[in-house]
């Protein structure tokens, strides 16, 4: 059971609609890269939990789930929850060399900077049991590389990594393992089911922020059809003179780009008239007000807008 679906990540989205802005969107493009790549290989991994989950039921599947806690928060790539145990799921799609040393507790990466995959991944597993405070049910790990160009080097006291960080076409063995070590239930379906809804509410994404100078994100409505820049304020609707779309929410996910891509948190009507393109005092108003992405603070002149929480 998929109890929380793959979806392209807000991030990944958000960077998209930057690139779209900018004058010179070069400074970003291997970043995109990078993401759409890491996004793809996401989303085979369900292909390779479908040829795998179907003999052991019932099984919830959870994707992208980001938890807050207090001023930080986690996230987890994939969280299979069986009755028997569960499983966290880190996925790495960079190519290159991983090296790891003196027990697995000195990582390098030949091509830049990253985390060390089996500390991040610990570390989301040991604040998602204390998110839950569920005893005596055991959550497994295991970082899956979804890229053939990768590698992953140790010494002789860090062999047991090997057994961590696998390719995707192993997945199923490591499943079949972990039932076998974990061959009796601990929780009830039902019990599952309720941990699955609740990690599932309690999921948040959150707005990505890019720190770009203002002057260089260019203003306006981009088409949700074509994705180009420049929509047309025509009565009561947005309209794209490049694909003939229209559509009456199109400024929606541009007020986000004003939050992700500007310094302030506070939108004022002046601002979003000269960031939508439209001149009206009046239709600006209308414009935010029925935005259910924001909520005004104070009234009249002194009014501004921040995102909801």
């Amino acid at each position: 059971m998929i109890l929380k679906e793959k979806t392209e990540p807000e991030s990944l989205n958000r960077l998209r609609r930057l690139v779209t802005r900018l004058e010179d969107p070069s400074p970003y493009l291997q970043e995109l890269r990078n993401r759409e790549q890491g996004y793809h290989y996401e989303c085979q991994l369900q292909f390779f939990l479908d040829r795998i989950l179907y003999q052991f039921h019932p099984t919830i599947i959870l994707h992208d789930i980001r938890i807050p806690i207090g001023h930080t928060s986690f996230q987890i790539d994939c969280l299979l929850l069986t009755m028997n145990f569960g499983l966290l799921i880190e996925i790495k799609s960079s190519s290159g060399t991983m090296s790891f040393t003196n027990n697995g507790r000195f990582f390098n990466y030949d091509k830049g900077e990253m985390h060390n995959p089996i500390t991040q991944v610990l570390e989301q597993r040991d604040r998602l049991i204390d998110f839950l405070g569920v005893n005596n049910y055991f959550f497994e790990h295991v970082v899956c590389v979804g890229n053939s160009r990768v590698s992953v080097e140790t010494d002789d006291s860090s062999n047991w990594v090997l057994e961590r960080i696998i390719p995707f076409e192993q997945l199923k063995n490591f499943i079949n393992n972990m039932f076998q070590k974990y061959s009796q239930s601990i929780i009830t379906k039902d019990r599952m089911i309720n941990i699955g809804n609740y990690l599932k509410s309690s999921h948040q994404e959150k707005l990505h922020r890019y720190n770009v100078h203002p002057n260089l994100v260019q203003p306006g409505v981009i088409c949700p059809s074509c994705k180009r820049l420049g929509m047309e304020r025509k009565r009561y609707n947005w309209y794209c003179k490049h694909c003939k779309y229209d559509s009456k929410y199109a400024h929606h996910e541009s007020i986000l780009d004003w939050f992700s891509f500007k310094s302030s948190d506070k939108l004022t009507n002046a601002t979003c008239r000269n960031f939508l393109g439209v001149n009206s005092e009046t239709t600006a108003y209308t414009l935010l007000n029925n935005c259910n992405l924001i909520r005004p603070i104070g009234k009249n002149r002194g009014r501004y807008y921040i995102l909801k929480e």
